[in-house]
């Protein structure tokens, strides 16, 4: 399996929960290649994008505890297959929701969209352990502190 360090994810300059760097990506709109400005966990300004930034969050095993695999294993390209009929393997698909009928079909909005961002539904399932599956109750609610990005 892939390790976190080939992601780049120890390379950033930057330290921030998973979930809160995909929370700040959401709150600047959700830019596919423009970065997106965010505050790490000491405050300091920082940008990071989503392709290499937010989208490993989601492809990517061993992120979110050692062992895990990627979302995007369970959550593919086969929506008749994946849970919740979402594929998480990118931009496009992340965006498009849950619940889809189709690939051409958008679905259930899982950001929140519209409403604040802690009452999404990806935030609920990562903060309530229940997704990434076998996460370990002990792990911390926002996910693994994550190096990422650039200070501004």
């Amino acid at each position: 399996t892939e390790m976190v360090s080939q992601v780049n994810y120890d390379k950033g300059q930057c330290q921030i929960a998973a979930l809160d760097l995909i929370a700040a990506w959401v709150q600047a709109g959700k830019p596919e290649q423009a970065g997106f400005d965010f505050r790490d966990t000491s405050g300091r300004a920082c940008q990071a994008a989503f392709p290499s930034d937010v989208l490993p969050l989601f492809t990517q095993p061993n992120i979110w505890f050692s062992g895990a695999i990627a979302c995007a294993t369970c959550h593919s390209s086969d929506l008749k297959e994946a849970p919740m009929n979402l594929s998480l393997i990118d931009y496009a698909n992340i965006l498009a929701g849950s619940q889809r009928k189709e690939a051409t079909t958008a679905g259930q909005d899982i950001f929140g969209t519209g409403a604040p961002w802690e009452k999404s539904k990806l935030y609920f399932m990562i903060v309530n352990h229940l997704m990434p599956v076998g996460r370990p109750a002990n792990s911390p609610n926002k996910g693994p502190d994550i190096y990422v990005g650039n200070f501004k």
